[in-house]
């Protein structure tokens, strides 16, 4: 997909590199933009039960950690989103409940996952 630079978030850092030889002398090269991952959050909510929970999302993960339980639980989406999809995984977290916490410990879940999966590539 083609992206105009003028159409990336301010943010958007061009990154160029060089793919060898394009033949008669020349270098061909890419242009691409890093944009740090999105953030929202961690902020405290309450389910439909009343039930307290912590919600953060990094990179479009979704965090969900309940009060005195010792994981999280991880969806896809974001804090806005009402129909956030439930993946496979839990986070498990044996610290204290705290906004703190949840965000370092998804932030790190969400590199390892996307590092593992690039690296499947």
């Amino acid at each position: 997909m083609l992206l105009n630079p003028w159409d990336l978030p301010p943010e958007a850092v061009p990154c160029t590199v060089d793919l060898g030889s394009a033949g008669k002398g020349r270098r061909k090269t890419m242009t691409f933009y890093r944009i740090p991952a999105m953030s929202q959050g961690p902020e405290a909510r309450r389910d439909r039960d009343g039930r307290c929970y912590l919600a953060y999302m990094y990179n479009f993960y979704l965090f969900r950690w309940y009060k005195g339980d010792g994981a999280a639980s991880i969806h896809h989406g974001h804090l806005g989103c009402r129909n956030s999809t439930r993946l496979a995984w839990d986070l498990p977290i044996n610290e204290p409940w705290d906004p703190a916490v949840l965000e370092r410990r998804g932030r790190q879940w969400a590199r390892d996952h996307d590092t593992m999966h690039r690296n499947r590539r």
